[in-house]
Order: structure tokens, then C-alpha cells, then sequence
């Protein structure tokens, strides 16, 4: 049996509040060791940013959406490269979680892995107060490790309202074998929302054979966290995919609820925040079925989505989220969920 090495620490995070009181940052990276894939240069990444700044310290100042945009590629020494005139807004696609949606994202598709004499490649957008960020590091010299990292942030401002937004995904081939030890080590810190707050996040993992994810994990938040129980924890497994017997396990069974609450008993709250640092998703004995005779693309997915909002009381206003891009990953919409744009009333 192929043993899996790759660590991930995959996310998407959408945090939504009644007014910023400080600088507020959300972000998930991946960590990528899996040594059993093609080659980290042969795959491909792809970014999607979103930044709208709606009001500022209590008047309207709006910005955005996407006011200003970054996109370079940079390496040791001198290294640089700024494309930020080639970015552009990715028709189609929109980031959500938890049926909230921002759009229009900018959008890069399908690029090749940095190659020497690069080893970063970064694309921003920001509007005023809010910056959505993604960027995808290969091992060098410079950068410890193979990662992607997504970020959205707001700079201190009391009274801000808008939204950032960004994911950064990352597919590559795995050759047919069955691979013990599957896991995906994850990072998560979450908002502790007041009354009118929501937070959230999103972690996925593709699977070329299916056209739904292979799993998909959310938690979010619409009111205080004082434990874990505060706490909405939604897994689900791919049902065809696991009647294909593509995850298995001998000593734990691996079904949506299970896997919820071992996730929720293992939400760290001492500092204030939900946390999850180095959390190993699925327990020790998994293995991942890679059946066939060709190689198969398995993707994960990084994100952060940042949402602040003055709503009328007892509303909400301007939501947001995060998630993955159509066609890239594809979840069969669930009954009443809508798609809201940029700025519309829920």
C-alpha cells in the first residue's frame, strides 16, 4: 500500500459583522507533501479574489467592487514580475459558503506552478478597507514548503461595511493505487460573532471521478460562541464515492454525523475564538482508493472570505462568503438555498 504524505490544511472562512471595532483578518493554507503525485510543477493553481467596500466610519465612502488589483510573481533574490493589468474578472464564477455569495471575482485559471526563478505567485484585490489575497509558494531556497494561502481582511475601522473574498485551489495528479494514512491536517480560527454576526468556513476536496466533492466540511456561527455546541458543524461525505469504496476505514465508521462530532470535540474556545490548529480531519487508519489504470486529478481548495456590515437592526445585509469556482468544484444547490449578489437585501 502507498502511503499518502500530503498534509493539507484546507479552508475557506466567511465571517460577516454588524460594524468592524479593529482590524479583522481570516486566513487557511494548504501544506503540500504528497509525494506521490506527478510533480508539484506539472500541476496547475488558480485564484479567485473579491474586495467592495460599501460605507466608511459611519458615511458613505463606497469602493469597489475590486478597486485595485495585484498580481505578481516573485522569487529570491530580485526576482519579480508585476501581471496586475492582466487580471481580470473571471465571467461566471462567483465565491460562496454557506449559500452566501460574492461576485464578480477576479479570477486566474489553470497556471502553471511557479518555475524558477520563481517560487510565489500572488493575486489581491482590495476596495478601501477590504483585501481578498491568494498566493501559491513552491519549495526553494525562500519558502519552507509547498503551500497555497488565501486571506480577506479590513484595516481598522469602525463603521466599515463591505466584503473580501479569496480562494486559491490546487489539482494535481495521483497515480491509480490504494494510499494509507489519507489525512488533512487543519488550521482554523473563527470569529466569535455578536447578535447580528455570522462566521463561517468551508474546506473541500475534489476528486476527478466525481463531479460532487469527494468531502465537504462547514462551520459557522450566527450568534455568541460560548462552547462548541454554539457551533454549526456540517460534514458531508460523497455518498457515490463512498459506496465506491474510495475512503475506508477499519476501526472508525465514516459517516457525515461521525465525522461531526469529531470534529466539534475537538474545537479549541480558550482563547475565544474557535480553533483548530493542526487538526488531523479524519482519524489515523483511512485509506484512499485510487482505482483504474490512469491518473486521476485531486484537488483541495484554500480560502478566506471577510464580510462587515452596518445592517438595520435585527437584519442582516450585504452577505458574503467563499468557496469554489464552478466547474472546478460543483455542489448540487440544497433546497431553498439562494444565490444573493453584491449589495442585495436577504
Amino acid at each position: 500500500m502507498k502511503q499518502l504524505t500530503r498534509v493539507f490544511s484546507v479552508g475557506a472562512l466567511l465571517l460577516l459583522c454588524a460594524g468592524a471595532q479593529a482590524q479583522k483578518n481570516v486566513g487557511a493554507d494548504i501544506e503540500s507533501s504528497f509525494d506521490q503525485r506527478k510533480s508539484v510543477t506539472t500541476g496547475t493553481s488558480g485564484f479567485f479574489v473579491y474586495s467592495n467596500q460599501t460605507k466608511r466610519a459611519g458615511v458613505d465612502a463606497a469602493v469597489g467592487p475590486n478597486a485595485d488589483k495585484l498580481h505578481t510573481m516573485s522569487g529570491p533574490g530580485n526576482a519579480f514580475q508585476d501581471l496586475s493589468n492582466t487580471l481580470a474578472v473571471a465571467p461566471g464564477i462567483a465565491n460562496s459558503v454557506a449559500g452566501r455569495t460574492t461576485s464578480p471575482v477576479l479570477g486566474v485559471n489553470n497556471r502553471a506552478k511557479p518555475a524558477n526563478p520563481y517560487d510565489r505567485e500572488t493575486v489581491g484585490s482590495t476596495s478601501g478597507a477590504f483585501r481578498g489575497f491568494g498566493s501559491v509558494n513552491v519549495k526553494s531556497a525562500r519558502t519552507a514548503k509547498d503551500a497555497i494561502y488565501a486571506s480577506a481582511s479590513c484595516v481598522d475601522d469602525i463603521g466599515a461595511a463591505g466584503a473580501a473574498s479569496a480562494i486559491v485551489y490546487d489539482p494535481y495528479a495521483i497515480d491509480p493505487g490504494i494510499y494509507s494514512i489519507y489525512n488533512h491536517a487543519i488550521d482554523m480560527t473563527l470569529i466569535n460573532p455578536g447578535a447580528q454576526d455570522f462566521g463561517g468556513v468551508l474546506y473541500a476536496a475534489t476528486d476527478s471521478r466525481y463531479t460532487d466533492p469527494l468531502w465537504e466540511l462547514q462551520v459557522w456561527a450566527d450568534h455568541p460562541v460560548l462552547t462548541a455546541d454554539d457551533l454549526n458543524v456540517q460534514f458531508t461525505f460523497n455518498p457515490e464515492a463512498m459506496a465506491d469504496g474510495v475512503l475506508t476505514d477499519s476501526t472508525f465508521t465514516l459517516t457525515d454525523s461521525a465525522m461531526e462530532a469529531r470534529i466539534r470535540s475537538n474545537i479549541d474556545l480558550s482563547s475565544g475564538l474557535p480553533t483548530l490548529t493542526g487538526f488531523n480531519l479524519f482519524p489515523d487508519n483511512v485509506v484512499y482508493n485510487v482505482s483504474g489504470t490512469e491518473p486521476i486529478q485531486y484537488g483541495v481548495n484554500s480560502g478566506a472570505a471577510l464580510a462587515l456590515d452596518t445592517p438595520e437592526p435585527g437584519a442582516f445585509a450585504l452577505l458574503a462568503g467563499l468557496g469554489i469556482p464552478a466547474g472546478l468544484l460543483v455542489r448540487k444547490r440544497r433546497k431553498n438555498e439562494r444565490v444573493l449578489q453584491p449589495n442585495e437585501k436577504q
